[in-house]
């Protein structure tokens, strides 16, 4: 079956009953591992038989649960609907009428979504030949509805304008005061003007289509009932147990500018009689807000935690630069360079990077041999998430 769901025969004076039951592995926040049967959601809390014992565990003294048996040969549908509480959906299909989404993951319910809640949808598989474009997007600021284009040579156009309305194979598209009718098999996705949120969502679920639903709460229910996710204020959504691949809680998300660098050095182009010191506390790597920004030729590298699976974030000039000549950033985990772009515009390139129990991870900016007047660059929102 996938899951490993064991049945127990329940007796009754009224019949035979069978009771599903999901053995699962809980995680503690002081590193025990627990074996036990799902036996419900209370307030805030997680039951679990042990030994015949029903026991409680507060969501906050819980790291992760786990089915004993996960499935991993599921395929999840290629589309791809981002929320701004940070819930990532694979959906079969969505439509969007008088400004509500109903989005349709996989052998779920479909969930009702107000236009304002959602950040995004990529109708197409992540490729490497468009990732960094359509990553890019993402992470600038929104001035209104953005329709990505897909060109010849995997080039995105992004087009401004206003998504009203998406449905039998078209988003409705208003530009310049006309609207069209954009054929999905033609675009990348859209990009709406909603910013993302996702400092409330303490609890990610993940299910075994490839959804990554980020909770504000798991709400009470049965041991036989499904997950009942609380995604934000208005947004609900209820996932089969059968369907779960993983629960981990306390956040899955940490902005790396928020964190103190293990390094930072920058090294000047032209030779200088400043000592190193002084040139890397005056023109080195700083924090800005939630971004981080390296100078010339510059380099910052954090310590993170095993318990991250994923970095992301996007690089752009800093808005501060009116010329400059190119310059590379590199990307590297635990020494090893996984992601590598040379900026030669405005342009944003994001990255979505696996980190694979990394220890470390470095950013470098490489001005190359055109000197490093106005190579400022800023990674936008490093974050790593679980």
């Amino acid at each position: 079956m996938g899951f490993a769901l064991a049945f127990s025969v329940v007796l009754r004076s009224i019949g035979v009953f069978i009771v599903a039951v999901l053995p699962i592995e809980v995680t503690t926040t002081d590193g025990k591992v627990i074996d036990g049967d799902f036996a419900g959601i209370g307030e805030s809390e997680l039951k679990l038989d042990v030994d015949g014992e029903t026991r409680s565990f507060s969501f906050e003294d819980l790291q992760a649960i786990t089915p004993a048996d996960k499935r991993d040969d599921a395929t999840g549908p290629t589309s791809r609907v981002t929320l701004v509480g940070g819930s990532e959906i694979a959906v079969q299909d969505m439509t969007l009428a008088n400004e509500q989404f109903v989005i349709e993951p996989r052998r779920q319910k479909a969930i009702k979504v107000p236009m304002n809640e959602v950040r995004s949808i990529r109708f197409r598989t992540a490729s490497p030949a468009t990732d960094s474009q359509w990553l890019g997007l993402l992470e600038q600021e929104a001035r209104g509805d953005l329709l990505a284009i897909r060109r010849a040579n995997d080039q995105l156009d992004p087009a401004p304008g206003l998504v009203e309305a998406i449905g039998g194979g078209v988003v409705k598209f208003s530009m310049d005061g006309d609207t069209v009718d954009a054929p999905i098999e033609r675009l990348e996705g859209i990009v709406l003007s909603s910013k993302p949120s996702p400092s409330k969502s303490a609890i990610q679920i993940v299910d075994h289509y490839g959804s990554r639903f980020a909770a504000v709460n798991i709400l009470a229910s049965e041991a036989d009932a499904p997950l009942r996710l609380q995604l934000s204020d208005s947004v609900t959504h209820t996932l089969p147990l059968k369907h779960l691949q993983s629960i981990f809680f306390s956040g899955g998300l940490q902005m790396l500018a928020q964190e103190p660098p293990s390094k930072a050095d920058y090294a000047a182009y032209v030779e200088t009689k400043l000592a190193t010191d002084l040139q890397s506390q005056w023109f080195g790597p700083k924090a800005d807000g939630d971004d981080v920004v390296i100078s010339g030729s510059g380099s910052v590298e954090y310590r993170v935690s095993e318990k991250y699976s994923k970095l992301a974030g996007a690089v752009r000039r800093d808005q501060s630069v009116d010329k400059a000549g190119d310059v590379t950033v590199e990307i590297f985990v635990d020494d090893k360079s996984v992601w590598k772009e040379t900026l030669t515009d405005a342009q944003p390139r994001g990255f979505e990077l696996p980190t694979n129990n990394a220890r470390r991870i470095r950013f470098v900016a490489d001005c190359g041999n055109d000197g490093d007047l106005g190579d400022k660059v800023r990674i936008t929102r490093p974050r790593l998430l679980k």
